[in-house]
């Protein structure tokens, strides 16, 4: 894994409206730019926020240490459940490389660490919009 150019990561919490956490860090101007939308927040009141280039080595050091790599090319969902979680992660390196994993009541290992520490990372940011 490279300088992080790009990453999405959503996941769904229930089944009401703005049941989902959305997180999206992008580089942008010689730092980075991070979208933070919580749970029960609509898109509408995103919060925005310039980063420097150390929240994106924090956010590489997190895939790093859970192997986020071994993710690529996930997809995996249980048919058997129907108003289930799923989660979408897609991460997009400065070396071309990429990862791509989306999963549907199924997740790959040590998927709730992951997300629990990207929450640490980028709920540090959160503002509440008004």
């Amino acid at each position: 894994m490279d300088r992080i150019r790009s990453l999405t990561f959503r996941y769904s919490t229930g089944n009401m409206r703005d049941s989902f956490v959305s997180y999206i860090l992008r580089e942008k101007n010689g730092g980075y730019s991070a979208v933070i939308i919580p749970d029960g927040v609509g898109e509408e009141n995103a919060c925005t926020v310039t980063v420097p280039e150390v929240f994106a080595e924090k956010v590489l050091s997190v895939l790093k240490q859970y192997h986020v790599g071994r993710w690529n090319s996930f997809h995996k969902v249980n048919k058997h459940i129907l108003d289930g979680r799923s989660f979408t992660l897609a991460v997009h390196f400065a070396n071309g490389k990429e990862i791509y994993a989306h999963g549907y009541m199924r997740y790959p290992k040590h998927y709730r660490e992951v997300r629990d520490a990207l929450n640490a990372c980028f709920m540090r940011l959160y503002v509440p919009q008004e």
